[in-house]
């Protein structure tokens, strides 16, 4: 059919891909400095209108940055990056998007922007998954030399480092609140929490509940059984609280014994 659009490939790895994709907890996040330096460096380095760096979700191609182009994301059917992340050892470049079976009758060349010239650089993370692209794209037919090649694939290596860097910074933090006994959030956890919603409940009125617990005779227990006991009473005490909350409520080991929770 004339009109008819390339369905867009899934890789074989296509579960694991996703695994790898979500441990960075990147989708949906705020604009963030790094990455918009990169998309803006690409822009300019290879002289096109548009460049964005994009995660490829399950059923959407998300851009945490996106120079040149005002969409927060694209579905997967219409992505050229789809079929980048088919070859995550190459950079994926077509010259004219209107003379490639795959692409000519996609929305984005035939409608607005009229796109005619894409390449992207898959970001592969130390797994070899391809997690998206850095990709630069022009409204006029072109070509990318060798060396070009090799600069997008550096660029797309220095995006990885960034989400690396991000995603080291996040375990870091998160370890910081974190009860190593328990598993649960630890105090200063709690109070970021208990913070971010009193200024929630001033802003909108809004109910929260707060429950505060310790254990009656903890050092008792600790004392006549042991310290290696008395940590195996703190985690069955901290599981079987955890069965009672629900997802987006807050429990938390406070102190010794202590445990509290914003509902």
């Amino acid at each position: 059919m004339a009109n008819e659009i390339i369905q867009c490939p899934i890789p074989e790895n296509e579960a694991q891909r996703l695994q790898a994709l979500l441990s960075y907890e990147i989708l949906d996040t705020a604009p963030e400095v790094n990455f918009d330096a990169l998309t803006r460096v690409a822009a300019h380095t290879f002289d096109v209108p548009a460049a964005v760096v994009g995660l490829m979700d399950s059923d959407r191609l998300w851009f945490k940055s996106c120079f040149g182009l005002d969409v927060p994301q694209l579905d997967r059917q219409i992505a050229f990056c789809a079929f980048a992340l088919m070859q995550p050892g190459e950079v994926l470049v077509v010259e004219d998007l209107e003379k490639d079976p795959r692409f000519r009758n996609n929305p984005l060349v035939t409608g607005a922007p009229k796109l005619r010239f894409y390449a992207g650089a898959p970001l592969l993370d130390h797994q070899g998954y391809a997690l998206g692209t850095i990709a630069v794209v022009d409204v006029k037919p072109r070509n990318l030399s060798e060396v070009q090649r090799h600069v997008l694939r550096d660029l797309s290596t220095l995006v990885m480092t960034a989400l690396d860097n991000r995603r080291r910074a996040l375990l870091l933090s998160h370890m910081a609140k974190t009860d190593h006994l328990t598993g649960l959030a630890n105090r200063a956890g709690f109070d970021e929490v208990l913070s971010s919603q009193m200024a929630h409940t001033v802003r909108t009125g809004e109910y929260f509940a707060l429950l505060y617990m310790d254990l009656d005779d903890f050092k008792v227990a600790n004392d006549e059984y042991g310290h290696a006991a008395g940590d195996e009473v703190l985690r069955e005490v901290a599981r079987r609280l955890a069965q009672q909350v629900r997802e987006e409520d807050m429990l938390a080991r406070i102190g010794g014994d202590e445990f509290g929770m914003v509902i």
